[in-house]
C-alpha cells in the first residue's frame, strides 16, 4: 500500500521518551500551564486539528515550538514565534535553537 499525503492538519504531534520522562517527573511542574497541558495531549499523539480547539494560534505556536526545541515532542515543524524572528540567526549560531523554517 502506498503512503497517502496527510493534511499538516492531521500529521501527528508525539511525545518523546525525554518528554514522556518530564511529564511524569517533578520537572513537569516547572512548565508553564500552556507547555504543561501540550505536552499531556501528545501522550501518546494529537493532531494540530485537535489543538487548536483547546489554545489560541499563538499560544498554540509558542508552546509547540518551545516543546519542539526542548526535544519534548516529536512532529511537523513548527515555524518560528514572531517574536523570536529577528533573534532567530543569533540564536541558531549560539546553539540555543534548532534550524528550522522561518
Amino acid at each position: 500500500m502506498g503512503l497517502t499525503h496527510q493534511p499538516e492538519s492531521r500529521m501527528p504531534y508525539t511525545i518523546t521518551s525525554k518528554g514522556r520522562a518530564v511529564l511524569r517527573s517533578a520537572t513537569f511542574w516547572g512548565l508553564s500551564s500552556h507547555l504543561q497541558a501540550l505536552l499531556a495531549f501528545c501522550d501518546p499523539r494529537v493532531s494540530l486539528e485537535d489543538l487548536r480547539q483547546f489554545m489560541p494560534p499563538v499560544s498554540l505556536q509558542n508552546a509547540l515550538f518551545a516543546l519542539q526545541e526542548l526535544e519534548l515532542i516529536d512532529g511537523p515543524p513548527t515555524p518560528v514565534p514572531a517574536a523570536l524572528a529577528p533573534y532567530r540567526s543569533c540564536l541558531v549560531e549560539a546553539g540555543v535553537m534548532h534550524t528550522v523554517p522561518a
